[in-house]
């Protein structure tokens, strides 16, 4: 109904503009303030605004960078960060798969801690057995690979036989240390594969009222962005080696001159 609808932009603008405010808060942190200047030493934080063009632009995007350049706490933040600035920062579901638990956790408690807050606030990590979910108005989410795999096909699944449930709150799905071609990442990309040709992506608004309780949804049919992080050092030195590595290695996603590159090299 109109009174929903109306309900509902409202409860969404209320939360974009709660991360503007948690920004400027942030912003006023000494804490923060000296991460920060330690960051902008990263060459991936130098290529932020090229990293998010690229992928505001394409709905893959290949991000290359050796070992230690920032691709993997700087870009995520960057993304999630410009959407906070465009008043969008409510609505932003940024997911960063890694291949290994620990590193799940690990690579989510620096992020936070270069966000000057606690684990579980807009950062948070889901692993097997174990999780501190982020906020669910927008936020950043480190999981291993084969949480998102199950994610995205446990959804699946009830669409296909008509069952009504939440969609998966994500906006880009970051897919960390893709050259490593495990079962889990090589599974999860075939399931991307799928999700782009069958699944127009569109924005899902569901307000669902159940015995006076109101319960909100906001979520994609599919994410509307996928980015491939490779590790470049010694087996790929530029991008055409990086498609190669990539693209053609895994037959995925949409043609070559669809995706989007970029580089975090120096």
């Amino acid at each position: 109904s109109d009174v929903c609808s109306s309900d509902l932009r409202d409860t969404i603008s209320s939360w974009n503009r709660r991360h503007v405010q948690l920004q400027e808060e942030r912003e006023l942190k000494a804490e923060y303030r000296r991460i920060h200047d330690k960051r902008q030493e990263l060459p991936a934080f130098a290529m932020r605004e090229t990293c998010i063009n690229t992928i505001a632009a394409n709905q893959v995007t290949i991000v290359a960078g050796d070992t230690g350049c920032g691709k993997t706490t700087q870009v995520p933040q960057a993304y999630f960060d410009h959407e906070v600035a465009m008043g969008r920062g409510g609505e932003c579901f940024c997911v960063v798969t890694q291949p290994r638990r620990v590193s799940a956790i690990s690579v989510a408690e620096r992020v936070a801690a270069e966000r000057a807050e606690r684990i579980g606030e807009t950062v948070g990590y889901q692993i097997r057995q174990d999780s501190k979910l982020p906020s669910s108005t927008g936020s950043i989410l480190f999981c291993t690979t084969g949480v998102l795999t199950r994610k995205l096909t446990s959804w699946a699944k009830r669409a296909a036989n008509g069952q009504h449930g939440d969609a998966p709150n994500i906006s880009v799905v970051f897919v960390d240390e893709v050259h490593e071609r495990d079962v889990n990442s090589d599974f999860l990309l075939a399931g991307v594969h799928v999700v782009l040709q069958n699944t127009a992506t569109g924005t899902l608004l569901e307000d669902e009222r159940h015995e006076g309780t109101s319960k909100l949804t906001v979520g994609l049919l599919a994410p509307g962005h996928y980015v491939l992080m490779v590790y470049t050092h010694k087996c790929i030195t530029n991008m055409d080696q990086a498609d190669t590595r990539v693209v053609k290695a895994f037959d995925v996603l949409v043609e070559p001159s669809e995706i989007g590159r970029a580089s975090c090299r120096e």
